[in-house]
């Protein structure tokens, strides 16, 4: 999801309340009944990084995934993040 004018903050809650409607509802196929969970990444875009920003939201999905089922990793992709190339999450590697 691409949420213009919200910040990490914001884009976490939005990912909560998308895992919890996952999570608390009942899929049906063929007749048996399961429920599935979500693992999301999240980043916020400072000064215009939009590609820096997927790649972080792409390595905290993986972070995410790691880590367990069911849980949302966010970060910030700051002009110094993208400068240095790098990041908690491994931004370019």
């Amino acid at each position: 999801l691409l949420l213009p004018e919200t910040d990490l903050a914001g884009g976490e809650r939005v990912a909560a309340k998308v895992c919890d409607h996952l999570r608390q509802h009942t899929f049906q196929i063929d007749g048996a009944a399961f429920h599935v969970t979500a693992s999301v990444g999240v980043a916020q875009v400072v000064e215009g990084h939009a590609e820096a920003a997927l790649r972080l939201a792409d390595n905290n999905l993986y972070d995410a995934k790691r880590a367990g089922r069911d849980r949302i990793v966010g970060g910030v992709a700051t002009p110094e993040v993208v400068r240095a190339g790098t990041g908690s999450a491994g931004l370019f590697q």
